[in-house]
């Protein structure tokens, strides 16, 4: 104990573990590594400092210039980094072809010197240019010519004498190294030189790799690795790129480190060189004693996510930067601090550092402690190095590290190496290729969808139809998106424009409300087969080209377009290939969906209906096909194998896409084309095991016998299904072996059931009009609501003289300069009487029964469709436009989600009212009487500006609880069946809103004419005049009494059309604000639901006060209307909303139109805060409820 306290006072004493040399632009930085990273920052920072000082301020911007010299990086794909400048020529192809073999399909990214040094050219200058390739850049093309992910740098890592590139005639340890060509200015693109002292190349290739990193995506997994002495194994468990399609931006990010083999214990710090190795790179021997009996941790093979890797790399940068510890080994010292010091663990993008002993995880560092053949690791007969049981038992290892250092080992890999480049033919594809380029690969896709558009990060439904039947497509549509298929349905069928109307009309309906993809006329028939005659472009001209490949039946050519849409989707996206005119969804096919890995999913016929032995008896065509690609004995060996289908195939992205190249590759190799070859072609991949996803670590191929997996591929006849309990005649379902309801049925059309499927096809077709209906329907109540709503606006103003009743002060000259918009408004005489009664009060109470019975209408109808689509349709309204009902009782129920969404949504905005209203009421005060025209108030006399400030709250309080929750009841609801009806969400959102504004200000209206006219002191409404009554503020009860018993010349207006003064403009000003409000809040929480109170407070208080903001001068309008001030003289009476506006702004300008921005702002961030965070809490909370009452 009293040594480790010395020993930590003394490594106190230098907290940087000081470096060796501190040189002027050292000082300017930090030395010391700071928890949490912060001092890590990207190894170009000072990349340039020493020449160019400016950087230090941050004057000029720095970008990585790097670009490889072969191949290309793939963004989403794993990759592998290694360092091959000295390696051999078959060394390089043991790495390269037992990496492929094992089954990694990442990308391999390899520093390697490619090109002829200056005295192998004679001095010719053109080496510089990379004109002429030695043998290990003759390889390396190769590979990138036939292979993707093959990605190649030369002539990055230099030497510091003789400027060639680091090749394997240098001396690694004693020879150093400068990194050429890794950054530039960002605005005038100049390169900038390599300013670190020249190092190692152990040390410089960590800042490669920092380079290398930047090019992959976070969700991808980064092996870096000494390639000198490592290769490679197939059937590994722990391979990188295995549970790929696991990841997500959710996971944590884990950095992966291996020990040494600590048997003999000479492995450990405590041995003579490794002590040396870190007092040399740190000058303070006190650091030995931290970790003075723990086991050395190789720097030569490090993985992990992504955003681990790069941090970590960045942190070995930086190590270098602090010691400038240059010499050979210095990366190891580098490595071990990082990880006993604790650095790694402390920086943000790393939430797990992962330590593996030897002979677990990965990479099995191999000991020359014990020979392996004396070690029960090591399988002597087929040469397999094997992890260490952990309790699983033996598996082989996936890389094989330091294979150099037993001899046993070392001698077989060498026979291995003789082996595998006698193998090489530059002629021909190399003994790993699997993923080659296609026939016209070069060419990109010319076609595009006539009719919907692909989303990228949803799942989707791959299908062609070359009929017109709407029965089969109906079913197919609609059946999926019943059965809970939200992702996309891409369809190619014949010309749009050749389709019967009623085929013509579903499809563009489906592109708008079921998110159907639609691609018309790609195929041209040609000789008896087809074509792709406008397909295929090129991209470097940007013209489309003539089909690469001879005419070919309809079966082999949807390949073609199949892997052209799969490029639209993530490689985790799930996707179904299959047959849509004989196929129906009985569930969601994807619900159950797991990730362990990439899968594909292959479904066999029934032996009884195609194998091998009786396929001549079913299907010539396909008979043929196969002898034209088995051999005879083959055939015979096989005769009693069910043969796998090839129209019904489901599985990831990125392995559907490995499996469709791989089919469209033997089609041209075996130069199949005709009707049949899809099905030989699937069989010959399978039973040869030739498809390239077999071995893959990342990927799984699962063969499901008929009846089992997701797609149940039936046999005839129907009654064997019976016999079998594959089917249930009760329920009119399909099962698969164990009794559970298969979620997908291919050849469903047996003829008994032929009935059903065209009544369910119907029935289908009648719920998507109902769907329809019911936005026809609220779209014309909402109309009908307008309707009435013209009698606000539409006026003939009549001016009489104004009593004053002892109250209100009478109307002089300037007086009715300042009040003509009230005039025009609140004294009205006639309306247009096509919805009122000239002059009559009980005509707007007439007015808002109308109109509050329309927003009740809209509410019942989308509700409870079947209840009251009837009743509604007799109205004459109706009766004018509609010649039957639009919903029929027997095809509509009631929505449960969104009588949910209605419950909620009301006491969500019941809730949030309450709490809101209290908080934003002081600003509310203040911004209305800023607002008002000729204002006594400054925003810089706050006291005065907030005296009073809670004057009127009462009755907004009142009406707001109802009105807030009816907002977001009807809001909610509105919203839900517009998505519903498949609707973009902006117009979901707007729709919603614009519907749910009238009922809420019918309610909210006549409190906000009282508390606007009392926040504005208006006379008659703050204080009480007459006897006794000076200084007493008006109730709540008093004011409603004073405004229903005014007459329509006091201020203000009289009766209960005085409290309803405004209420068009009260819309015109709330629509706007609110519809920005929720969209701004849509785009900032990326439509995500279930926020967290804190992050919907965030999202809230931003998205309301733009809305606030930009909705100002629309505020300043309404405010004056209700509180009855404004300015102007008499001739602006009659002026509409918008020319009201126009002269505020020309009479006070921008600041007159903006008038009370600053409190609003203030009082949008509260309540934008409070609103939403109490919303999403409410609604979450009463959806939970929802769902524990479902669970009973």
């Amino acid at each position: 104990m009293h040594r480790d306290v010395l020993t930590a006072l003394e490594t106190f004493k230098h907290p940087s573990l000081t470096q060796t040399a501190v040189d002027d632009y050292l000082e300017k930085i930090h030395v010391t590594p700071i928890f949490g990273g912060r001092d890590l920052d990207p190894p170009y920072a000072i990349a340039a400092v020493a020449s160019r000082k400016a950087l230090l301020d941050e004057q000029l911007e720095v970008e990585i210039a790097l670009e490889p010299d072969m191949g290309s990086h793939r963004f989403s794909q794993d990759a592998v980094f290694a360092i091959v400048n000295t390696m051999e020529y078959d060394e390089i192809v043991l790495f390269v072809t037992t990496l492929r073999q094992s089954g990694f399909l990442g990308d391999i990214v390899l520093s390697a010197n490619i090109y002829l040094t200056s005295e192998e050219t004679n001095n010719n200058p053109r080496w510089r240019q990379g004109s002429q390739l030695n043998e290990n850049g003759k390889l390396l093309r190769y590979y990138c010519l036939q292979s993707e992910g093959i990605v190649v740098y030369g002539g990055v890592i230099r030497n510091a004498v003789t400027h060639d590139t680091f090749s394997k005639t240098m001396d690694v340890k004693e020879d150093y190294v400068y990194l050429r060509g890794l950054y530039r200015i960002k605005d005038t693109q100049d390169i900038l030189e390599d300013e670190r002292i020249p190092r190692s190349i152990g040390v410089a290739r960590f800042e490669l790799y920092w380079v290398w990193s930047k090019k992959y995506s976070p969700l991808s997994t980064i092996l870096l690795i000494d390639a000198q002495d490592s290769y490679f194994q197939m059937g590994a468990l722990d391979g990188i790129g295995s549970n790929r399609v696991c990841r997500s931006s959710s996971m944590k990010s884990i950095l992966h480190i291996y020990e040494e083999n600590s048997k003999g214990k000479t492995h450990r710090l405590t041995r003579v060189e490794n002590k040396t190795m870190l007092i040399e790179s740190y000058k303070v021997s006190e650091i030995t004693s931290f970790t003075y009996n723990d086991n050395i941790l190789s720097a030569g093979s490090t993985h992990g996510d992504q955003r681990a890797v790069e941090a970590y790399l960045r942190a070995m940068v930086k190590q270098f930067d602090y010691t400038q510890c240059y010499k050979f080994r210095c990366e190891w010292a580098f490595h071990n601090y990082l990880y006993y010091m604790g650095v790694l663990w402390s920086l943000p993008e790393i939430d797990h550092v992962k330590v593996y002993m030897q002979g677990t995880g990965a990479v099995n560092s191999v000991g020359e402690d014990v020979p392996l053949n004396a070690s029960h690791i090591y399988d002597i007969e087929s040469h397999t190095v094997h992890n260490l049981p952990m309790g699983y038992g033996l598996h082989p290892s996936w890389c094989v590290h330091q294979y150099k250092r037993d001899e046993e080992l070392y001698r077989y890999i060498n026979e291995t190496k003789q082996k595998l480049v006698a193998e090489i033919d530059y002629e021909k594809p190399p003994v790993f290729w699997n993923r080659g380029e296609l026939l016209g690969g070069n060419y990109t896709i010319s076609a595009s969808p006539v009719i919907g558009k692909h989303r990228p990060e949803q799942d989707a439904i791959f299908s062609i139809f070359y009929g017109s039947n709407i029965t089969d497509l109906a079913l197919f549509v609609l059946s999926a998106r019943k059965a809970g298929f939200q992702g996309d349905i891409v369809l190619s069928v014949p010309n749009l424009n050749k389709l019967p109307p009623e085929t013509r009309n579903f499809l563009k309906k489906s592109a708008k409300r079921d998110g159907v993809v639609l691609y018309t006329g790609l195929m041209q028939y040609q000789g008896g087969q087809w074509i792709l005659p406008q397909f295929y472009m090129n991209p470097s001209t940007g013209k489309q080209v003539s089909d690469p490949r001879p005419p070919r039946a309809k079966s082999i050519i949807v390949f073609e377009i199949f892997r052209a849409w799969t490029k639209f989707y993530a490689p985790s996206s799930n996707i179904m290939i299959i047959d849509g005119e004989v196929t129906f969804f009985q569930d969601n096919p994807f619900v159950n969906d797991t990730c362990d890995a990439f899968k594909l999913h292959l479904h066999f016929e029934h032996g009884l209906y195609r194998k091998f032995g009786n396929i001549q008896k079913y299907d010539t065509y396909v008979a043929s096909a196969l002898e034209s690609v088995f051999d005879a004995e083959d055939l015979i060996a096989y005769a009693t194998r069910p043969l796998l289908n090839p129209n019904a195939i489901y599985g990831h992205q990125d392995s559907v896409k490995i499996f469709i190249s791989d089919m469209i590759k033997t089609f041209d190799s075996l130069n199949c084309y005709h009707f049949g070859c899809d099905w030989a072609v699937l069989n010959y991949l399978w039973f040869t095991e030739k498809l390239s996803n077999f071995d893959s670590i990342s990927h799984k191929i699962v063969a499901h016998t008929q009846g089992d997996g997701i797609i149940h591929v039936t046999v005839p006849p129907l009654s064997f299904m019976t016999e079998k309990g594959l089917y249930d005649p009760s329920t009119i379902q399909f099962k698969d072996w164990k009794g559970t309801v298969s979620p997908v049925v291919f050849r469903y059309k047996f003829s008994e059931l032929e009935d059903h499927f065209r009544e369910t096809a119907q029935s289908l077709l009648s719920e998507m009009d109902v769907v329809t209906a019911k936005i026809i329907l609220s779209l014309v109540a909402t109309l009908f609501t307008l309707n009435c709503s013209r009698a606000l606006i539409v006026t003939k103003i009549q001016y009489a003289p104004i009593p004053t009743r002892g109250r209100v002060k009478p109307f002089t000259k300037i007086n009715v300069n300042r009040h003509n918009a009230r005039l025009r408004l609140l004294y009205m005489k006639e309306v247009n009487e096509d919805c009122l009664e000239s002059g009559s009060i009980g005509s707007r109470r007439s007015f808002l029964t109308k109109s509050l019975s329309s927003v009740l209408a809209v509410s019942a109808v989308t509700a409870c469709p079947a209840q009251y689509s009837k009743a509604f349709a007799k109205t004459k309204v109706v009766q004018n436009q509609l010649a039957t009902p639009l919903i029929s009782a027997s095809s509509a129920k009631v929505p449960g989600e969104t009588f949910q969404e209605s419950v909620s949504g009301f006491v969500s905005g019941a809730a949030l009212t309450v709490t809101k209203t209290f908080v934003k009421y002081p600003l509310d005060t203040a911004t209305v009487r800023l607002q008002m025209p000729n204002s006594k108030y400054s925003i810089m006399r706050p006291a005065e500006l907030l005296d009073g400030s809670y004057r009127g709250i009462v009755l907004p309080l009142l009406s707001n609880i109802p009105g807030g929750g009816v907002f977001f009841a009807i809001k909610d609801a509105t919203k839900s069946i517009c998505k519903d009806a498949g609707m973009p969400k902006w117009m979901a959102t707007s729709i919603a809103v614009g519907v749910a504004n009238f009922p809420y200000w019918l309610i909210r209206n006549p409190s906000e004419v009282i508390k606007t006219r009392q926040q504005a002191n208006i006379e008659g409404y703050v204080t009480v005049s007459g006897d006794g009554g000076d200084g007493k503020t008006v109730s709540a009860l008093d004011a409603i009494k004073f405004a229903l018993n005014s007459t329509e010349s006091d201020a203000g207006g009289g009766g209960l059309a005085g409290l309803y003064s405004g209420y068009w403009e009260n819309i015109i000003y709330a629509y706007p604000a609110d519809l920005l409000k929720f969209l701004s809040y849509e785009a900032l929480s990326g439509g995500r639901k279930n926020l967290s109170p804190l992050e919907g407070a965030a999202y809230g208080a931003t998205a309301t006060a733009i809305a606030q903001y930009f909705t100002t001068p629309l505020d300043v309008v309404r405010n004056r209307i209700m509180a009855g001030k404004d300015a102007s003289d008499e001739n602006e009476a009659n002026n509409d909303y918008l020319s009201r506006m126009i002269r505020i702004g020309k009479e006070e300008g921008v600041g007159g139109l903006f008038a009370g921005a600053s409190p609003r702002v203030g009082k949008a961030f509260l309540s934008g805060a409070i609103q939403f965070a109490t919303y999403e809490e409410t609604k979450q909370s009463i959806g939970a409820l929802f769902q524990a009452n479902k669970k009973e």
